[in-house]
């Protein structure tokens, strides 16, 4: 019960996460069906509190790089954040980390990213 109700208080909160989003908000926020409990078990299995605590490694690495970039190139802020959140996603969802803003990977999925965006322009 108590999650309905907090549902119906983020339902205006999905338009903006699909601009964080590599896939479009339609495609994973649908109709209850076979595709929207695929959907559900992969994002619960990732997503979990026992997951979530494998992940506090990844974090730590994480974290430690982003601060190291940050001393070593302030001017850059954005692209630090960037490539923070990008290498935290990549490890959890793919099991690889970009370890910097050159990585070929990373710049990939920021492409595909870009190619996805125009598209539903």
């Amino acid at each position: 019960m108590q999650f309905e109700v907090l549902s119906r208080c983020y339902i205006f909160v999905v338009p903006a996460f699909n601009d964080f989003t590599f896939v479009r908000v339609s495609d994973v926020v649908q109709k209850y069906g076979t595709l929207w409990r695929t959907m559900h078990k992969m994002i619960h299995n990732i997503l979990n509190m026992r997951a979530a605590a494998t992940y506090v490694p990844y974090q730590d690495l994480e974290n430690k790089q982003m601060l190291l970039d940050m001393m070593d190139r302030p001017a850059e802020f954005v692209n630090h954040i960037r490539r923070y959140s990008t290498s935290l996603t990549t490890q959890m969802i793919f099991g690889f980390r970009t370890p910097n803003n050159d990585d070929k990977k990373m710049q990939q999925l920021f492409t595909v990213r870009r190619m996805l965006a125009l598209r539903e322009a």
